[in-house]
């Protein structure tokens, strides 16, 4: 497997994994022609703290240098070897994701999942001395099985517990060569002004080829109720109001009880998603473009219902949401 760190911040970081990466191989017996195997590429979304960023980055001016000299290979020979240095990043990223436990907590489509990443225990030896016992090493050990973070009693302690924390983790598996671009860090904003010419020539067949693919039937799973039926949050003739996959800081659907969601400290995340319904023998719109007169009383219920929804679930006043 091959993993790699797409973008990284204090709180989030995206991972690119790429597994079954096997050469060509050649049927010997029929003396066939060679045969690629092709990988099978995830994307991991992780919620963090800021001390799982040394372990998940890169170095940045070693990268930087990269980047910006591609042609001059004196600079580059200074420097590892970019494929030891690709084979160290990875090593590093698998052996932080295997010191933990992972229990899944949702899922809302064939390759969209959701888990929580809890460390391992440490395995207590069975004799130990008074000198072992009291080392940095067996004290760290001791802080991350025994200790949360909010049970630390000093600084050294919540460092311990806060890097060894539980986080949430978004898995998509397979990842479309889309939603891996969508992943990678943006080369930047570029404004285009959409012509009616432009969208039925561009746009539109590149929406339609969406929705033949398939690539929408999430919308249809959750507004049915076939996924992700623990984060509904309204349920409407024509619309439903959810918990957004992008609220990674929100409570878990599953296990905590909606009377503690109100005022939740991750209300400063708050990020939720309305869904038109499909029409009876009709499809719902893909796009704004999509929109006409005959939405305006099911947008109009959104606007208005919605932030009363939020606000009795939430705590958040309307006048708090953008």
């Amino acid at each position: 497997a091959i993993a790699r760190t797409l973008t990284i911040s204090d709180q989030h970081a995206t991972i690119l994994l790429t597994s079954g990466c096997e050469p060509p191989t050649k049927n010997v017996a029929t003396d066939a022609k060679e045969t690629l195997v092709e990988p099978t590429r995830s994307l991991l979304k992780l919620t963090l703290v800021p001390f799982h960023k040394a372990s998940l980055s890169k170095n940045p001016q070693e990268q930087e240098l990269l980047e910006n000299n591609p042609k001059d290979d004196a600079k580059k020979s200074d420097m590892l070897d970019k494929a030891e240095k690709e084979q160290e990043h990875t090593g590093r990223i698998l052996k932080f994701l295997d010191m933990f436990e992972w229990r899944l907590t949702s899922e809302s489509g064939a390759e969209y999942s959701y888990y929580e990443a809890f460390r391992k225990k440490q395995e207590e030896p069975h004799k130990q001395g008074a000198e072992e016992h009291s080392s940095p090493k067996a004290k760290r050990a001791r802080v991350m099985d025994n200790t949360s973070l909010e049970e630390a009693t000093s600084i050294e302690e919540s460092e311990i517990a806060a890097k060894w924390s539980a986080f949430k983790v978004e898995l998509i598996s397979p990842a479309s060569s889309r939603q891996i671009g969508r992943a990678m860090p943006s080369p930047g904003v570029v404004m285009i002004t959409e012509t009616p010419a432009l969208y039925q020539k561009v746009v539109q067949p590149l929406i339609d080829g969406i929705i033949k693919r398939g690539a929408l039937s999430w919308i249809e799973n959750v507004v049915t109720g076939r996924k992700e039926a623990e984060r509904l949050l309204h349920d409407a003739e024509g619309w439903i109001l959810n918990i957004d996959t992008k609220w990674r800081t929100h409570p878990d659907a599953l296990t905590v009880p909606r009377s503690e969601w109100e005022h939740h400290e991750s209300v400063a995340d708050l990020y939720c998603l309305g869904i038109i319904k499909s029409p009876e023998g009709g499809t719902a719109p893909a796009t704004l473009r999509d929109l006409t007169l005959a939405h305006l009383p099911t947008l109009r219920e959104m606007l208005s219902v919605g932030p009363q929804v939020i606000q009795r679930i939430y705590g958040v006043k309307s006048n708090q949401l953008r």
